[in-house]
């Protein structure tokens, strides 16, 4: 590590004339780091080093399909990334990581030695491995947590008399047990599907290069939040909408952008497009409550948020930026999200692709979540933000505390990519705008919840 910041100084000086000037700070640097280095040699001592845990996929026994166990452990690797403070590796890490006959002959193990074979490369201190089947109504899952040394620290049954779709509260008391045996705490839920994020600094914009000039990196300080793990759907806009008479913004105006014949080449202004109706005459919303509602302003988002503020007595606003970004990372994770990581295997996005069976939107949760059990942070459609865009100033907009102004037609930030757009769009520090008082049948939002 030191070797690695003193070559970043060098790099950054070495077209400096006074050469004698480099040395003086290579040497000061050397020795400020020495000194850092000591003191976190001293602080180390009471702190626990963070675990690298490998999740391998649970073998399917029979009565399951293998996609329907690599699910399961999928909510397995879920609970344990949001304590926060273990490093996970799942099946796509040790696809990057492994050859592709390493990568076979890990998948395909059963016995700890086998699954022990490439701990060294992928630098772990443990790996959780198992298996999940079923005898007529009943499923048995078993999994286990295997030390370095291919000792099975603690293994975990649990049978349960359910179906295929309750099995993930199987998955939560296994998860659980890890945890008190890992000295953790299971991070909580909150009602209606928000999930915990924790506090931290962060590094947002563009890291791997092929960003735009609005997406400088900057660190950033969030504090405690809650985000919802789908975008707010149709069904959820119909309830607020019955409630208060609200009148939506395309509803008052009489048009929303649109698709104003089926065709992809076919947009533009399209009267009568509202919510209710918002790709093409003759569309019907009410038919597609699972999926996120379009066609809503800004406004219409904040006016969503501040009713269940009233009616529920907890604080809902938008996402700023930063959270968007920062959730839609998996956290604090400084991976290249460039356009092959976006496939339609995963999100949707323009085209009918593999599991992207969609034309428009997708039902929300029709994909697999990220590490941090949030759905469709990639595709399905925009969502708005709070902050104001500001290309410029992109750095000032980095907190849990947006700009607020009464301005009807100022632009407001929206992230994520949609159904329409390529899978660029997609990336996490991609960012655009629209007019807050624009409405498109790719534009919804999700919602976040102070604590």
């Amino acid at each position: 590590m030191r070797l690695s910041i003193l070559s970043a100084v060098y790099i950054r000086m070495k077209q400096h004339k006074n050469k004698m000037f480099i040395l003086f700070v290579l040497l000061f640097m050397n020795s400020l780091l020495s000194v850092f280095t000591h003191y976190g040699n001293l602080c180390a001592e009471d702190m626990e080093e963070k675990y690298r845990i490998l999740v391998v996929p649970m073998k399917a026994k029979g009565g399951i399909t293998q996609n329907n166990a690599s699910l399961l452990t999928d909510l397995l690797t879920v609970i344990l990334h949001r304590t926060n403070r273990f490093s996970i590796l799942n099946r796509e890490d040790m696809e990057a990581l492994l050859t592709e006959k390493e990568f076979e002959m890990a998948i395909g193990c059963d016995d700890n030695i086998c699954l022990l074979a490439n701990v060294e490369k992928l630098a772990v201190n443990k790996v959780i491995a198992g298996s999940i089947g079923s005898v007529g109504e009943k499923y048995y899952i078993s999994i286990r947590l295997i030390d370095e040394n291919g000792k099975n620290e603690i293994m975990e049954e649990d049978r349960c008399e359910c179906t295929l779709e309750e099995l993930d509260e199987s998955i939560e008391r296994i998860a659980s047990k890890f945890l008190s045996y890992l000295g953790e705490e299971v991070v909580k839920y909150e009602k209606g599907g928000f999930i915990f994020i924790k506090r931290g600094n962060f590094e947002i914009g563009d890291m791997s290069g092929v960003g735009e000039a609005d997406e400088s990196v900057y660190n950033v300080y969030l504090k405690d939040f809650y985000i919802c793990d789908h975008e707010v759907t149709n069904q959820e806009f119909k309830k607020f909408l019955d409630e208060t008479g609200y009148i939506t913004g395309a509803e008052k105006s009489g048009r929303g952008y649109a698709l104003r014949k089926v065709g992809r080449k076919n947009w533009g202004w399209l009267d009568g497009s509202s919510w209710k109706k918002p790709f093409h005459p003759g569309d019907n919303a009410l038919n597609r409550l699972d999926h996120p509602v379009v066609q809503v302003s800004y406004h219409d988002a904040v006016a969503y948020c501040k009713w269940r503020t009233k009616k529920e007595g907890k604080l809902f606003r938008l996402p700023t930026e930063a959270e968007w970004e920062y959730v839609a990372r998996n956290g604090d994770e400084r991976i290249k999200h460039d356009k092959g990581n976006r496939r339609h295997g995963k999100s949707n996005f323009i085209g009918v692709i593999s599991n992207d069976l969609w034309d428009f939107t997708s039902p929300v949760k029709s994909f697999r979540p990220n590490n941090l059990g949030i759905y469709d942070m990639s595709g399905n459609v925009w969502e708005w933000c709070s902050d104001r865009y500001f290309e410029s100033t992109y750095a000032k907009t980095y907190s849990n505390d947006s700009e607020k102004s009464d301005d009807k037609t100022q632009k407001r930030v929206v992230r994520g990519g949609s159904w329409c757009n390529n899978s660029n769009s997609g990336r996490p520090s991609n960012r655009a705008f629209f007019y807050s008082n624009f409405c498109s049948s790719n534009i919804g939002f999700r919602c976040v919840m102070v604590p």
